[in-house]
């Protein structure tokens, strides 16, 4: 399942506006002519992403960096509002490492 297909989730992070702004712009970084074709650019990266991460665990983009994901165990935390402790369950947490190139980049833009 990916973001287009959550009808409940896409809208947390952006609202219909910003989406049509974001791919607007991506439109016009790619000289693509029509919004749609953005979209369809765009989606295809993400499920490119969520496929490669699902089957290797990482993903390296030349230039760009490394998306991986990182599994954290369950751990035992003091609770300050009663006294007691809590279980913290395992997670899986997806990262990113930029690459060197896009650090430098942003940092002496």
């Amino acid at each position: 399942m990916f973001l287009e297909d959550m009808p409940i989730l896409r809208d947390v992070f952006m609202n219909q506006q910003q989406k049509n702004q974001f791919f607007s712009e991506l439109a016009i970084a790619m000289n693509l002519s029509h919004l749609s074709t953005a979209k369809q650019y765009y989606y295809g990266f993400v499920k490119m992403i969520s496929q490669s991460l699902s089957k290797d665990g990482e993903l390296k983009m030349p230039d760009l960096g490394i998306f991986y994901m990182k599994e954290y165990s369950s751990k035992k935390i003091g609770d300050l509002h009663t006294g007691g402790t809590r279980v913290i369950p395992e997670s899986k947490v997806l990262k990113f490492k930029p690459d060197y190139k896009l650090n430098y980049y942003v940092k002496n833009k």
